[in-house]
């Protein structure tokens, strides 16, 4: 038989101390990894709740009129907000929709659109 399988002394300290650090830096390394992830997780989920919360109010505002719409989603408060102006030279309405979350000063998302001027009265845009 090999020398090595005849060796009965065991494992020493050292080495099991040696051991549990490298698994103690490769499991540390691991959870930053993953603590990342889930921070940018929870971005994108708040960043593609605002776009369909801007769509959502585009589509019901037909009738033309600035308004804010709040909902509570997941436990956060958004607010959408949809401002409408009067190209100069065009037929046609400039669309703005903004969403926050409720306390913060920067928006998730702000989305512009066209539509036709109809019989709403808008007021004009700036230059």
């Amino acid at each position: 038989m090999n020398k090595f399988f005849l060796n009965e002394k065991g494992v020493s300290l050292i080495e099991i101390m040696l051991s549990m650090t490298i698994l103690s830096i490769v499991l540390v390394s691991f959870l930053a990894v993953f603590s990342q992830m889930m921070n940018q997780s929870s971005k994108i989920e708040d960043r593609l709740t605002a776009i369909h919360m801007a769509e959502k109010l585009y589509i019901e505002n037909k009738n033309g009129t600035d308004r804010t719409l709040n909902e509570k989603i997941n436990g956060k408060e958004y607010e959408a907000l949809i401002e409408s102006c009067k190209e100069k030279e065009l037929v046609l309405k400039r669309v703005r929709l903004t969403v926050f979350i409720k306390g913060m000063d920067e928006p998730l998302t702000t989305i512009f659109g066209y539509e036709p001027m109809g019989e709403v009265t808008v007021k004009p845009c700036p230059n």
